[in-house]
């Protein structure tokens, strides 16, 4: 009986646990269908001057980096913690402006920019960019 509440307790811990160990993001992907990364640079940790959004403010590290290729666009992910401040909480409260999209996969949240582009063209990137990125549930916006 012992054994059975020990094979019990594990596989709820195990459970609960999901998601919590992603693999971890080293770099954003070099190419996006139709797009190229000119440059990247890594921040960790987050600097003032990137957190654009409220939410961003407890980023455990962020990329920034522009490619160019259909439209040039600007790239910006955050790692952000589990909770408070999550990525749900992130792409919930973003608020849609035009030549940008955000989202959020898993613990990430980012957001692209291109003045010149539509959103469709937007979109098209985004989805070579979640491809790119650890596992999650996935909310583009």
């Amino acid at each position: 009986m012992k054994r059975l509440w020990i094979v019990l307790i594990a596989g709820v811990a195990i459970e609960l646990s999901r998601g919590y160990f992603t693999p971890r993001l080293e770099a954003l992907p070099i190419a996006a269908d139709g797009w190229s990364r000119e440059s990247q640079t890594a921040f960790d940790p987050v600097p003032p001057e990137i957190e654009l959004w409220p939410e961003t403010s407890h980023a455990a590290k962020a990329w920034k980096a522009t490619y160019r290729g259909v439209a040039p666009v600007t790239l910006t992910l955050f790692a952000l913690p589990w909770s408070p401040g999550s990525a749900w909480d992130a792409i919930q409260r973003w608020c849609p402006a035009p030549g940008s999209r955000a989202f959020a996969k898993g613990r990430y949240f980012g957001v692209v920019e291109s003045p010149g582009a539509d959103q469709e063209t937007l979109k098209r990137f985004i989805d070579n960019v979640l491809a790119g990125l650890p596992a999650g549930a996935e909310t583009v916006r």
